[in-house]
């Protein structure tokens, strides 16, 4: 038994190395980034390659999304669901997720519907099958609420409002003064901070730091 083991690992050792080499450095370099969390830089990588793996594909549709540009991300899952082998039902999901967020509900349906073939017992392709049909009636307008943008909104992440006493608490990403600026290396934007504002009327008054 212990002659049969040794040339194994030969061969496995061999085939992790031959895998290694089908991957170009760039999608190496890329891989990397996306372990660090550099998704910006991982995609730089990703696409300066012309061959990439199923797993650098993946990847590279998964850093898109991290970093909210869906539009790619979308393309991105489209060019890896047509690769011939190495598809998870997860890939199908994740697919049917871009294009449910890029507004493509009836194509989002399809790849869901093949999630569901092949994941039945999965808790997302139960919830999916048990609210499939409610979609018309969400996105109907009612007339209820009217959505209105602040005037205080940037072009920075603005998000996690909460109430605080008789004023509004969030988080944002916005560039600050200080002579040294902390970037995220997920989006290479500005840490975020946490501001507090004033209501006025249906707008908020100027955000002031915290701190």
């Amino acid at each position: 038994m212990k002659k049969l083991i040794f040339p194994l690992i030969i061969i496995i050792a061999f085939s992790i190395n031959v895998a290694a080499q089908l991957k170009s450095q760039a999608e190496l370099t890329g891989n990397k980034y996306v372990f660090n969390y550099s998704f910006n830089k991982a995609i730089d990588s990703y696409t300066h390659t012309k061959v990439l793996s199923t797993d650098g594909q993946r990847l590279l549709a998964m850093s898109y999304h991290k970093i909210n540009l869906d539009t790619l991300a979308e393309q991105a899952y489209a060019k890896l669901i047509k690769q011939s082998g190495g598809i998870f039902p997860e890939d199908y999901y994740n697919y049917a997720m871009m294009l449910k967020i890029n507004g493509k509900y009836n194509q989002s349906n399809i790849w869901m519907d093949k999630f569901v073939e092949l994941k039945p017992a999965d808790l997302r392709a139960k919830d999916y099958k048990a609210h499939k049909a409610d979609l018309p009636y969400l996105t109907a307008d009612n007339g209820h609420y009217k959505i209105e943008y602040l005037k205080i909104n940037s072009n920075a992440d603005d998000f996690g409002t909460c109430f605080y006493n008789n004023e509004i608490v969030f988080v944002s990403s916005k560039m600050t003064t200080n002579l040294i600026v902390r970037k995220y290396n997920w989006n290479q934007k500005p840490f975020w901070n946490m501001y507090v504002s004033e209501i006025d009327g249906s707008q908020l008054k100027t955000k002031s730091d915290t701190r």
